[in-house]
């Protein structure tokens, strides 16, 4: 659990619901989980726009992932990472403001590699279980890197709103997505396309 005082609060569910760690994770608002490495790390985000790496036995930090700086008309930005998720061989990867998805090799230090795409906001970032497929979703598309090919990316296209949600299946055949208009769409990744679509369309969204 993520407070809004910066801590991360581990409970035990296997008997009395009791928190198992503590951890102060900074002075900012903690409000993204996700466990990682068979559940051995746990991987959160926070306000201030920085990923973090935690060993869920001692609640040691592992990593810190930071935001990076970008220079508009001469003016430096910070851009928050906004995702985080893992690969089973132990590599993150982070999804920021400006849509740059950054690989972190955590050994022996912190090396980023930026992948080159489409520059928007993303929404949600995940590897398949099998780690050959890299996930992220851009707007209204859902965007597939292929590992063994990482130059290759395919672009899902269909839904007619923002795309709020990302799974994929255990045998990461299949990814699913669901949208501001309505829909849940699950997908093929190897072919590349929409298999089912479930739901109905809502109207268009207006600009106010």
């Amino acid at each position: 659990m993520g407070t809004s005082e910066g801590k991360i609060v581990v409970f035990d569910v296997t008997g009395t619901l009791t928190p198992r760690t503590e951890t102060q994770a900074n002075k900012s608002d903690v409000y993204f989980l996700k466990f990682a490495n068979q559940d051995k790390t746990l991987l959160s985000v926070s306000r201030d726009g920085t990923a973090r790496a935690w060993n869920l036995d001692t609640g040691k930090r592992l990593a810190t992932m930071s935001a990076s700086r970008i220079a508009v008309d001469t003016q430096e930005f910070m851009t928050g990472i906004i995702s985080v998720s893992a690969r089973a061989s132990g590599e993150l990867v982070t999804g920021d403001v400006t849509g740059a998805l950054r690989t972190w090799d955590l050994a022996p230090r912190l090396k980023p590699e930026t992948f080159r795409g489409d520059f928007n906001a993303w929404s949600s970032i995940r590897y398949t279980d099998d780690g050959r497929w890299l996930l992220a979703t851009e707007q209204k598309r859902l965007l597939v890197y292929d590992q063994s090919h990482p130059n290759v990316v395919k672009r899902l296209s269909g839904h007619q709103e923002f795309i709020i949600g990302l799974a994929s299946d255990p045998t990461s055949r299949f990814a699913a997505t669901s949208s501001l208009d309505g829909t849940v769409k699950v997908w093929d990744l190897e072919a590349g396309s929409a298999l089912h679509t479930f739901g109905t369309p809502l109207p268009p969204i207006e600009d106010p």
